[in-house]
């Protein structure tokens, strides 16, 4: 992304960042309350939909920029 000058580079990285405290946050839970089948389920169900949404959001805007970028350079 740095390589291609992305624009939205700073709040890319920013959302990787929010996803990691979160993951922090579990991690804590974990070590507070130990390992049970709601705190697995919660993880599942967030690293699913932080996965599926960024990628479909994020990582598909990252392409498309390529996709013109790459598009303008050739004409």
């Amino acid at each position: 992304m740095t390589k291609h000058a992305y624009p939205h580079l700073d709040q890319h990285k920013k959302l990787h960042t929010e996803f990691l405290e979160v993951l922090d946050g579990l991690i804590d839970e974990l070590a507070l309350f130990g390992p049970s089948q709601h705190l697995a389920d919660r993880a599942l169900e967030i690293s699913q939909e932080w996965l599926i949404n960024h990628i479909i959001e994020e990582d598909s805007r990252y392409a498309q920029y390529i996709k013109d970028k790459n598009h303008l350079g050739s004409a």
